[in-house]
């Protein structure tokens, strides 16, 4: 069998503590996950999205993922061919110093609780190795609910209200697509309710998208006419505004030019997780360390599969980050995977919760 294309060398702009290594062989990639922590304020906007002054929460996000990869693996960030992804605290980036959570996943396996969970904090100028993290029984829930092998969607799902995405959307400094804005403005009561509930900063900025959408419009279709002109059949240009997922178009990391393309995939896990309490320094003990069981505020069931948890050794670490993807033996695991076997089974963190209730005549 042939080896697929190496990655491209990590762009410029990437942080100073990525790895020397920009060739992972992407054929075979070991199974691990990557989770980061940080605060909203923290988070990068390096400008990796199609239009990033229009959606800077977005750009924030993608940006985010970006230097994970660019850390762990030293290239860039895939999602239609190798990266999966869940955030936490992404609606709040509007905001300072709330909590967040970023997690990439990236090959296959068959038992998810044997997958090497890696975790880190981004300070704002650099990544540091917390496996501290992983002893909170909330991220152990959560990543139990978010598996590393990704579920079916319920096709039963409820579709919230238009003004709670909206709502969500304005507080995590998104852009709120087409349909869902004039939804609103033919619901009068809607914006009502989006006034009462949101901070005058977000509701001014919602007026002004209201205002600006018209002539985006057009200046969309005026780049559309141009870049097809100069590549016809490349890709259609942006329509993150007829979308559900204003995060509709994200910079491909193989075109030199910037060219972009749509992200086809972006998984939403629907069960929130608690508030974290901020942990101790990180350590890196050789000895399991076990948990008490604890009540999930779900379902009040014991989590019985995660009482066990051994933390990462720092030759696991460094073996799972320099070499993350190779051949697949027999085990499934890979050569960097077995030698992070004794790292954390988990099966992912989840997105898109909501810290607070919906309070009544107030706005979080």
């Amino acid at each position: 069998m042939e080896d697929a294309d190496p990655l491209p060398p990590a762009p410029a702009h990437a942080p100073p503590s990525q790895p020397t290594n920009p060739s992972p062989n992407p054929l075979n990639p070991s199974p691990v996950r990557i989770l980061v922590q940080t605060l909203t304020h923290l988070v990068p906007s390096d400008k990796k999205i199609w239009k990033p002054e229009r959606n800077p929460g977005s750009d924030k996000v993608i940006s985010m993922l970006h230097r994970m990869c660019q850390h762990v693996w030293g290239c860039a960030f895939d999602p239609e061919r190798y990266h999966r992804w869940y955030t936490y605290g992404e609606e709040h980036l509007g905001y300072n110093s709330r909590a967040c959570f970023f997690l990439i996943d990236t090959g296959t396996a068959e038992d998810d609780e044997q997958v090497p969970v890696l975790a880190f904090e981004w300070t704002g100028a650099e990544f540091k190795p917390r496996p501290d993290i992983l002893q909170s029984s909330d991220v152990v829930e959560e990543l139990k609910h978010t598996p590393f092998t990704p579920r079916p969607r319920s096709p039963g799902r409820k579709e919230r209200p238009v003004k709670k995405r909206v709502r969500d959307m304005l507080r995590a400094a998104e852009r709120v697509p087409d349909a869902q804005l004039e939804y609103i403005q033919q619901h009068p009561e809607d914006m009502e309710w989006l006034k009462q509930k949101l901070r005058p900063r977000f509701y001014a900025n919602l007026l002004a998208q209201i205002e600006a959408r018209p002539g985006e419009r057009e200046e969309d279709e005026r780049d559309a006419e141009r870049l097809s002109a100069e590549e016809p059949g490349v890709y259609p240009v942006y329509r993150g505004h007829d979308s559900e997922n204003p995060m509709n178009y994200i910079e491909h990391p193989f075109n030199e030019n910037h060219r972009v393309q749509p992200n086809p995939l972006r998984p939403t896990p629907t069960k929130p997780i608690l508030p974290l309490k901020r942990a101790h320094p990180p350590t890196l003990p050789t000895s399991p360390i076990v948990l008490p069981t604890p009540k999930s505020p779900r379902t009040s069931a014991p989590l019985a599969a995660h009482k066990l948890i051994r933390l990462p050794s720092p030759a696991a670490l460094d073996a799972v980050r320099v070499r993350p993807f190779l051949a697949a033996p027999a085990d499934g695991l890979g050569a960097a995977g077995a030698a992070a076997a004794a790292a954390v089974a988990g099966c992912g963190v989840g997105a898109g919760g909501a810290l607070a209730e919906e309070g009544h005549g107030v706005y979080l």
